[in-house]
Formats: structure tokens, sequence, C-alpha cells
């Protein structure tokens, strides 16, 4: 390594690139374009671990490649940060077994940089650095459009490809190998700036841009074990699985079929119409590998201005179910990708299909057993009357590899417990409840259960310390009756979303309240959910439940 060191020496100074100063440790000296500097980080002395260089004669957005060479390998690596220490992440990174490492790096962010050179070696390290303006990776060929070619990766430095756009539009990609997927990114070839996929299939092997300037691009593939692969674009959304060039319209009791062009999967959009906000939906999904679709829903007029909403996944008979609950005020668009080129089949109809599901009646000190026979098969039991106490306390108990897993629902939604304990097989969750409504106790996953009720906090019972088990934090004196028909929000104000309605003279226990920035109060109910106080009739001592940031 000692003659490696030389060598590079001597090829910087036969080129006439300057050499800077030895840099020291804990001193910071400064590092240009076109330099080299080494140093020494002494493993016994912690205060100098690492070694800073102000990075001198470059602005912000420049490309430069750095290169790293040390005994210690990988044991010595560099951090870069801009004037606000704000990490810079580099573009592309490659090297050998010689411990020669190189970095090739926008510089985003604010002037001045500065780099700080570390190691973990536990002896005395030796490094250079090397600075160079630009991107040194050679493209390999210039592409073009809809002529393939194959090649193999390399170890010793990324693979990148040129690709000519003369005019905007969308194009797909495809980058497919024998051993296993690789990745790769599309960058603007001047700025080094990537591109993001409209549409990717699961693996990456196939994603589609829409490149909207003219101009070079490139295609980088990372070094990496030699590969084989093949490399093709071709103009146009190879992954468009709809209808025609724009998202389909679909509401209720409506379906529709989609099918991707590509074996190795796409996607398909539709335009929700005519479904009714704060009301569950749900859509069947008929399909060789159904379980395997995804959907989301993309709230709002593109580009987004919400919250995506991810479904909630059953199994039940068999047949796979996606259901959502759609929020007030927005436009709504439906996504589905597909893992392969099959056709699969939707169905669109109201209501949550858990809704239609009872597998029997959970009543207090008892318990009921079953079984799930593959994952995100759901099993639902309904509450009886014992779900009225302010606290109660679900047992669940899985025998073997059973992976299921416990949730409480009230009409309003889901319910966090506030206190969870899991031994081995056992998990014990503990609710705060109290609302006069009917309680859903939902089971999802595979494998045998018993799930047991119990009234009050089972884990509080026989507590050799009462201090160090909280008290729920339930104030059942405090009743609030709605005047009429009350939403319910996620949180203490209108712009948080609503989660529900208390019907008129319709009562819920609250145990805390908050005042939103135009001074009115709020009251949160023991399943999470806010209602606006001037809305409801206060009954119990209101006035004293704690303030809740």
């Amino acid at each position: 390594m000692r003659n490696l060191r030389l060598f590079l020496f001597i090829v910087v100074a036969l080129l006439g690139l300057p050499i800077a100063p030895r840099g020291t440790d804990a001193q910071e000296s400064a590092l240009r374009p076109g330099e080299v500097v080494s140093g020494r980080i002494r493993a016994t002395d912690a205060a100098s671990a690492v070694v800073i260089y102000d990075i001198e004669g470059v602005r912000s957005d420049d490309i430069v490649t750095f290169t790293l060479t040390s005994p210690q390998g990988s044991a010595v690596y560099f951090d870069l940060y801009d004037s606000t220490d704000m990490d810079i992440p580099f573009v592309d990174a490659w090297g050998s077994d010689d411990g020669n490492q190189r970095f090739l790096y926008v510089l985003t962010g604010s002037a001045p940089f500065q780099i700080e050179v570390v190691s973990d070696a536990t002896v005395d390290a030796d490094y250079t650095l090397a600075l160079e303006p630009g991107d040194l990776t050679e493209p390999r060929v210039v592409l073009a459009v809809g002529q393939p070619i194959t090649d193999t990766t390399s170890s010793d430095e990324p693979a990148v490809y040129l690709l000519e756009i003369a005019s905007p539009g969308v194009i797909t990609i495809r980058l497919t190998s024998p051993d296993r997927p690789l990745v790769y990114s599309v960058r603007d070839a001047a700025t080094l700036t990537e591109q993001f996929p409209l549409a990717s299939t699961r693996n990456h092997e196939v994603q589609v841009f829409n490149l909207t300037e003219p101009g070079r691009y490139q295609i980088r593939i990372p070094a990496t074990d030699p590969q084989p692969y093949t490399l093709e674009i071709t103009p146009g959304n190879g992954l468009w699985a709809g209808s025609g060039d724009v998202p389909s319209i679909m509401g209720l009791d409506a379906s529709a079929v989609i099918q991707s062009p590509d074996p190795l999967g796409g996607y398909a959009e539709f335009a929700l119409i005519g479904l009714p906000t704060d009301t569950a939906f749900t859509m069947q999904i008929d399909g060789p590998a159904a379980r395997e679709v995804q959907s989301l829903i993309i709230q709002g007029i593109r580009p987004n201005n919400g919250p995506n909403l991810w479904p909630t996944v059953s199994i039940i008979g068999g047949k796979v179910y996606h259901t959502y609950r759609l929020q007030p005020d927005s436009d709504h668009t439906l996504r589905l990708d597909v893992p392969d080129g099959a056709a699969y089949t939707l169905y669109l109809s109201p209501g949550d299909i858990r809704d239609t599901l009872n597998n029997g009646t959970l009543t207090a000190d008892t318990a009921v057993t079953g079984t799930l026979d593959d994952q995100n098969t759901v099993a639902v039991y309904t509450s009886d009357a014992a779900f009225q106490a302010d606290v109660i306390s679900l047992a669940l108990t899985r025998t073997g590899e059973s992976d299921i897993t416990l949730s409480l629902e009230s009409p309003a939604g889901a319910i966090q417990p506030y206190k969870t304990q899991a031994d081995g097989s056992l998990t014990t969750l503990v609710f705060t409840v109290g609302q006069a409504v009917s309680y859903r106790v939902i089971l999802t996953g595979a494998g045998s259960y018993a799930v047991s009720l119990s009234t009050g906090d089972v884990l509080a019972e026989g507590s050799a310390d009462p201090a160090a088990t909280p008290a729920p934090p339930v104030f059942t004196t405090c009743r609030v009756t709605a005047i009429g028909d009350v939403r319910q929000r996620s949180g203490p104000g209108t712009m948080f979303d609503q989660v529900g309605s208390l019907a008129a003279d319709q009562t819920a226990a609250a145990d805390g309240q908050a005042v939103d920035a135009a001074g009115q109060t709020w009251f949160r109910l023991l399943n999470g959910s806010w209602v606006r106080a001037d809305v409801v009739v206060e009954s119990g001592d209101c006035a004293e439940l704690p303030r809740v940031n």
C-alpha cells in the first residue's frame, strides 16, 4: 500500500497538480479542485479522530468528485457538510479492493462547504484525498430509443449511458438481468438532477419517466459484481393498464378490468365520483395474484393537496377486499398497482366488508377461539354490555407460528390502547371506552388464537408498586350530550379531519379538553376523537378535565 501511495504522488507530480500541505489531526486545512491532500488520523487520540478541510474554489450546485485512498480501506471515510451543517448525500460511489474509494457529489446547500475525514481503524490511519471538478465517469454509449443493448456491470465503476431527448415526452426504461434485479437512476446530464418515475414495477426493473425538457440525460447503474443485463428504452407509458390515456371514471356499484401491457406489472387510475364522504366503501379484487395488488387513494387535484389514503386489506372467504373511508371536501383518485400482466377485475360497493362479519359475541370473562388461514384473513367479534365499562382489557393468545394482531374499533374509528404488555404468546391490551355504542374486536393475520375480555385494567391488578402502574386516563364524571348531529374530529379544531359523528341526544364520556386558536373549547372523547363544546350539553365536572396540548 505504501508503494501505491508513492505511485499516486508521482502521478500527481507528473500531471503538474498542486499538492496541498499535509493535513494535521484536529486542525482545519483547505482543499481546492485539482488538489490532493494527505494526512494521518491517530487511533490513540480521541480528540484527533477527525481531520477537517474547508472546500475552497467551489460554488453551490457544482459537480465534483472526491477520491479517498487509505491502507485501512473503508475504515477511513468522510462526511461532507454545507454552511448550515447539513449533510450532503453523494450521487454515486464506487471503489476497489486496494482502498481506493471515489464519490460523486452535487454540492447542494449553501457554501462554504467542509469535509471531515474520519477513521474507525484501531491503528493510525494514513489517507490521501483528492478533489477533482466534474463527473469523471465516462459514458459507455449514447442510447437510441427502441434499440436494446446488452452489457455487464463492473465492480470498479458505475455503468453510465447517455440518452438524447429531442422533444419532451414519456418514455419507458426496462433494465433486466437473469441474475437479480439491478437498481438505476435517471439524471439530467448537465446538473445530475435526479428524475423521479411516474410509475415502476415492484422490483424497479421497469420504470416510466416524464422527461419534460429536451436535452441529454444519464442512466446510471451503480458499480456491482459483474452481472449481465439488457437495457431498452421505448416511447410512451409501457406500464399503463388503464383504458385511454387518462384516468377512467368510476363510482359505487361499478366494476372495471385492468391489465398491464408489461408482464412484470403496471398500474391504472380511476377518478372516483358519487362516493359520499366520511362513508366507507369496499373494493373487491379478483385475479390470479389478487393478494399482491396494491392500491391507494390520492386526495385532491394533482399535484396532491392532501394526504394519501391506504386501505384496510381483508381476506374473507379467500377473496381480497380493500376498504376505504374518504375524507370530506376533496377530489379522489384511486390508483392500483398490479404485479403482472394478468387481467384483474374490480368491484366497488358501499360500506365496510367487515361490517358483514360476525364470528361471535365477546362476553366478559369468557374466551373465544378460532383459526385464520392466511395473512390478512379477518375475524370480527362484536361487543356486549361489558364494553360499557370505562376500562376493558383484551388478552390475545397465539399458538404456534401465528402472527395475528388485534384491534378495537368504534363507529368513529380505531381506538388505541393506552397500555400494552407482551409476554411470549400472550399480548394484553387495555382500552378506555364508555360510549353506548357497539364495538368490534378485529383479528387479522394467520394462525390459531384465543381472545378473552375482562372489565377493568388487568395489568394493574396485583401490582407490587401501584405508583408504577398509572391510573387510566378516564374521567367518567364528565359526559357530553349532542344537541344535534355533531361532528367528531381527529383533533381540537375544524381544520382536523372528521372521523365520525354523534347523533342528536347521544351521550359520550370525555377525558380531556383543549382550546383552539380561536379560543373555542373542545372535549376529547374516550375514543380519541374531539367535539366542540358549544354543540354539546355538559354534565359532571367537565371544567376539571385536564388540558391537552
